[in-house]
């Protein structure tokens, strides 16, 4: 069995190499605290209970209503949050095709809705599907549609 001896001078700077990182893991631990100290109140998701109630159509591509795309005016609508996640939407839309007259008329749909973990919402239409989905942001007081691929706010909808 042999046994190998640091010489001094090794251990010295070993020594202050340790003492070194050990500063600076303090001191990064302090910048870590202080960040998070000053970085304002965690934003929480809210709960499915606090999201239940009626929203009514408010804007559309951020314009007011009645605003449309040249295709499809709308007028007005309404979500409604029910217990066991259920949903109605109902809309107000005049609808104009390129070669043909316009048509008024309000369509009504439903199916369930579920609070994801990052706090959006996920509605799953029983009539029709689409993929993507939209992302759809709820915080209690307004839902937000945003369209898929631009992520740009379509409809807005503002709790009565």
């Amino acid at each position: 069995m042999s046994i190998s001896l640091i010489p001094f001078p090794e251990i010295c700077q070993l020594i202050s190499w340790t003492r070194r990182c050990y500063a600076a893991s303090i001191g990064a631990a302090a910048l870590c605290l202080t960040m998070t100290a000053c970085s304002g109140p965690e934003v929480l998701s809210p709960e499915p209970q606090d999201l239940l109630g009626e929203y009514e159509l408010v804007s559309y591509g951020g314009q007011p209503l009645p605003t449309g795309n040249g295709r499809a005016t709308y007028y007005g609508g309404k979500i409604v949050l029910e217990r066991e996640q259920l949903y109605t939407e109902t809309v107000d839309v005049e609808i104009c095709p390129p070669a043909a007259s316009c048509t008024r008329s309000t369509s009504s749909s439903g199916g369930t809705w579920l609070l994801l973990h990052d706090g959006t919402l996920y509605f799953d239409p029983h009539q029709s599907y689409g993929w993507p989905p939209p992302r759809i942001e709820a915080d209690g007081q307004e839902i937000r549609f945003y369209i898929p691929d631009t992520d740009t706010l379509s409809f807005t909808y503002r709790r009565k």
